[in-house]
Order: structure tokens, then C-alpha cells, then sequence
């Protein structure tokens, strides 16, 4: 998205996912020299449908924000 971006991240139960998101955050601040906005939404991924019902959210929007027709790849997609 040109003005945003969705990931879906992992990390260890462990870890404090507010600490992950900053730690990541401040990452690629400094090594890719992007600003970030002060809010963000997150929401953790508990069950295998849930993944499913965010990873189609992600996939769509370029669709629905025009971008894209559907069918189209959108080529800032980086999935293992």
C-alpha cells in the first residue's frame, strides 16, 4: 500500500508483542528511513480461520483501494 502496510508477523509466546512491534518498528525506521504514524492496530492471531480471514484481508486490499484490478498480482507482496 502507498501509505501503509499489513504484515502478518510471528514471534515466540514468550515475548510481549507490544515490545516485538516496537523493537520491528524501530528497525525499519532506521534502516529503511521510513517515519511511522503514532497509532496502530494489532491483533493476535489465535486459530488457523483467523489467519485465513487476515491473510485475505491483506491479499484484497489493493483491490479494494482501487490499486488493483482483481486477479492482478500486486507485486509488494512478501510471503514464506
Amino acid at each position: 500500500m502507498p501509505d501503509h502496510i499489513h504484515a502478518i508477523l510471528a514471534f515466540p509466546r514468550d515475548k510481549q508483542m507490544s515490545e516485538v512491534l516496537r523493537n520491528w518498528r524501530s528497525y525499519v525506521a532506521r534502516n529503511l528511513k521510513l517515519r511511522w504514524q503514532r497509532g496502530y492496530f494489532d491483533h493476535r492471531i489465535r486459530n488457523g480461520e483467523n489467519w485465513r480471514t487476515k491473510a485475505e484481508y491483506i491479499r484484497k486490499n489493493p483491490i479494494r483501494q482501487g490499486l488493483i484490478s482483481d486477479g492482478t498480482p500486486w507485486p509488494y507482496v512478501l510471503e514464506y
